[in-house]
């Protein structure tokens, strides 16, 4: 089965593969089709085969229903684009190509490509970093808020809350894998996506415990080889904190009195990543409560004083607004 997009439709597809650092080059690649096929999807000149237009979908981060197309008869198609092909071939070269003819051209353009670094077909060398904080804190930022492709990862935040994070989120990237980083902004979206584009990358995400793909789906949870060191598993958490964590005050109104106690809370939506994130807390020494399935907190004021003293925050975001609830706590 064919997908034939309309012409909105594919622009919107292919503007927002585009946000997210998915250029022609990237999805050619990916899809094994040259680089004018992919530019004729993107003005609605040809279909798209079903299996690569969820992929794109899917991608993009779109929604399903707000892609508007039409369902081509495959073999309909590929009759009228033969006949046309062969008549074309035929008045430009007077000759139609063989097996033969078509393998020799394949092997000569292989070898004109091979040693060529920038060409889309070879990989990017990338560091492997030593397993250290910093890479488990990288570990933890892609469990909370990163997405791995087959061919990219990327971490996307808040594009207004945690936009002095952004930096720090692009450092990792390139000092532990010595990578070209992209940053976008979604401001359609409100967010920022700091993404990578990387065969290796992406390989070595999985050796580290991070998969392809939808991450609850796929029963994401913290590596064990994180879980075995406490020092990498406080590091682990402070990734997934400044991504997925928040820091507030609950308040509760009893007999006409308000009262504020304080939360530290991580949330997913995975079952797993839940377990895990008690099961990490528990062994370090807190005392977490899970809330509701989707949240695991610190609701004493001692467990999130030793957390911020001890495992700490990145991002400048959460900082400020515990610096302010300490100081609101002292005031009162």
């Amino acid at each position: 089965m064919r997908i034939k997009p309309t012409i909105q439709s594919s622009t919107l597809l292919f503007n927002e593969l585009k946000l997210l650092g998915y250029d022609v080059k990237h999805i050619a690649a990916e899809n094994n089709v040259t680089e004018r096929t992919v530019r004729d999807w993107r003005r609605g000149a040809h279909s798209i085969s079903q299996e690569v237009f969820e992929r794109l979908v899917v991608l993009s981060g779109l929604p399903i229903d707000t892609i508007h197309y039409d369902i081509v008869d495959e073999i309909a198609q590929k009759s009228k684009a033969g006949r046309f092909g062969f008549a074309s071939q035929k008045q430009k070269y007077g000759e139609i190509a063989t097996n033969e003819s078509r393998s020799k051209g394949g092997h000569s353009s292989y070898r004109s490509r091979s040693g060529n670094p920038a060409d889309i077909f070879t990989r990017s060398v990338i560091k492997k970093p030593k397993v250290n904080t910093m890479l488990a804190e990288f570990v933890g930022i892609m469990i909370g808020d990163g997405n791995i492709a087959p061919y990219q990862a990327s971490v996307s935040v808040n594009m207004t809350d945690d936009a002095e994070y952004v930096p720090y989120i692009a450092r990792l990237f390139r000092e532990l894998f010595g990578v070209t980083v992209t940053v976008r902004n979604r401001t359609n979206k409100n967010c920022t996506v700091i993404v990578v584009s990387s065969a290796n990358l992406v390989d070595h995400l999985e050796c580290l415990g991070l998969p392809i793909g939808d991450k609850i789906s796929q029963k994401i949870s913290i590596p064990e080889w994180v879980n075995n060191d406490p020092e990498l598993l406080s590091a682990c958490l402070r990734g997934i904190f400044d991504t997925d964590g928040c820091i507030f005050q609950e308040k509760h109104k009893i007999k006409g009195k308000i009262y504020a106690y304080p939360r530290l809370s991580f949330v997913s939506h995975s079952p797993e990543l839940i377990t895990s994130m008690e099961r990490a807390l528990l062994g370090l020494g807190y005392a977490p409560r899970v809330r509701g399935g989707r949240r695991v907190n610190l609701e004493h004021f001692t467990d999130i004083e030793k957390f911020f003293r001890i495992i700490g925050s990145s991002n400048p975001k959460h900082r400020k607004r515990y610096k302010d609830f300490m100081e609101r706590s002292h005031s009162g």
